[in-house]
């Protein structure tokens, strides 16, 4: 009877996780028809700079208590400010692709740091990847590489320049590879040691965090380093260093304010925190896996708010995408049960 208790304590726990990072997928999967609904309004940096300014004054009552109970040794704040970098100054990269090219090759584009996350997480983790799961990462990875190809096949699409296209998902690419190694280091942060991780950190003179912080501090934490570091570019744009702009801060577009308040809100500190505490009782490459529903939430949220509709290579690269999810899903919800 108490196995039997355990079990179900256990199974419960960790459906809790596999919903949390569910939700996380579905709210980021509308983000991004949203962030370039939203850049019609507010120039990229100012919007993420006043996002961020949102969260930071709506967290920060929850940030004292959350130090009052767990002091940062100050060992950790080179730790502290990389996690900020990777996951929230690392956003604006992701603005400015949503500028050059469209919702939805972002949001296919985004599949690569599934098999990026899943890597890196049996590389540094040892955790376990069966062929299956290898065959579906696969294909999604042809099913990206399709997408961020695609510009050279179909040429002007969206209204959109092909060489501006181009651009967008290679910096698109760029913000996916960071955010991979957040997911890495939120795990180190939380207490799960690797010991090829800690020389791999070693090697460029960056020691593990001395003890164990919880994902809401860390997720906090990294919202003030974001805004401290997106400022400078606030202040830059909002004075036409990076090129002209009509844009006022007093007096932004109804539709803009709705914008930011669901990045604010919902993008921001629902997701992150729901990503964190998944991360505590799910695998690295379950949050990779999940990630996949991003992409299939992007399609029609794309359609929606700004009309975009895939080509038929988007739709080709979706259905490849779709069967590797359908395999590699498979074989992560068996050995999460197998593992616990």
């Amino acid at each position: 009877m108490p196995k039997t208790m355990s079990t179900n304590r256990i199974s419960h726990s960790v459906l809790s996780a596999h919903l949390a990072l569910i939700s996380a997928s579905v709210i980021w999967g509308i983000a991004g028809p949203v962030i370039k609904y939203t850049l019609a309004y507010i120039p990229p940096a100012t919007f993420l700079f006043v996002r961020m300014l949102i969260v930071c004054v709506l967290v920060l009552p929850f940030l004292i208590i959350e130090l009052k109970r767990t002091p940062i040794n100050t060992k950790d704040y080179v730790n502290f400010f990389l996690l900020g970098l990777f996951s929230q100054t690392q956003l604006i990269i992701v603005y400015l692709s949503y500028k050059y090219t469209t919702a939805i090759d972002i949001g296919i584009i985004g599949i690569s740091g599934t098999i990026i996350t899943m890597y890196l997480g049996h590389y540094f983790y040892n955790e376990r990847i069966d062929r299956k799961v290898a065959v579906g990462a696969s294909l999604a990875a042809i099913g990206t590489l399709a997408v961020i190809l695609e510009p050279l096949v179909t040429g002007n699409r969206a209204n959109v320049n092909p060489s501006f296209r181009i651009v967008g998902n290679l910096l698109a690419f760029i913000s996916v590879v960071a955010w991979s190694f957040y997911l890495l280091w939120s795990k180190l942060s939380m207490g799960e040691r690797s010991g090829l991780l800690k020389k791999t950190l070693s090697f460029v003179h960056i020691k593990p965090m001395t003890k164990v912080y919880s994902p809401t501090l860390i997720v906090y934490i990294t919202f003030f380093v974001g805004l401290a570091t997106v400022l400078p570019f606030a202040v830059l744009e909002y004075f036409g260093f990076f090129g002209e702009t009509n844009f006022y801060l007093g007096f932004i577009d109804p539709k803009g304010i709705a914008g930011i308040l669901y990045m604010a809100l919902l993008s921001s500190v629902v997701a992150y925190l729901a990503i964190q505490w998944g991360l505590q009782k799910a695998h690295v490459r379950d949050t990779a896996v999940y990630g996949y529903l991003s992409t299939l939430i992007t399609f029609p949220a794309a359609y929606l708010l700004l009309g975009e509709v895939p080509s038929k290579i988007a739709i080709l690269a979706m259905l490849i995408i779709f069967s590797g999810v359908a395999i590699a899903q498979y074989d992560s919800i068996l050995y999460t049960n197998k593992d616990n």
